[in-house]
């Protein structure tokens, strides 16, 4: 994540507060048994000059691949390859107790899921 200041004068510090949606798969499970974890974090942004960026703010995320080797298969017709993924991004940005702006990626990450601070 990135938070750049795209004004003509410099910000004050502002909290930018976000929450990672990724999809945990496991083999073995049945497919669509997937579980969505929410990995939460909170990051003080000191005052950014006009056209200054800070990058890498939310914390590191660890993906799995899991495979069955060819020719195997589950007798529950669970799956054979596993995969994690986010699925979404949500920010909030605050002055304060004053929300500011969100951003969010894909758009529809408000439809699909809740914040939750």
């Amino acid at each position: 994540m990135a938070v750049r200041n795209r004004g003509f004068k410099p910000t004050l510090p502002v909290e930018a507060r976000y929450i990672l949606f990724v999809k945990r798969q496991e083999l073995a499970q049945k497919a669509g048994a997937d579980h969505i974890e929410k990995i939460k974090g909170t990051v003080q942004i000191a005052t950014l000059k006009p056209g200054e960026e800070v990058k890498n703010l939310t914390s590191s995320v660890e993906l799995h691949h899991q495979q069955l080797e060819a020719g195997w298969h589950y007798r529950n017709g669970g799956v054979t390859k596993a995969d994690d993924t986010i699925v979404g991004i949500w920010v909030k940005i605050f002055q304060g107790t004053n929300e500011m702006g969100e951003y969010m990626d894909p758009p529809n990450v408000k439809e699909r899921f809740k914040w939750e601070p």
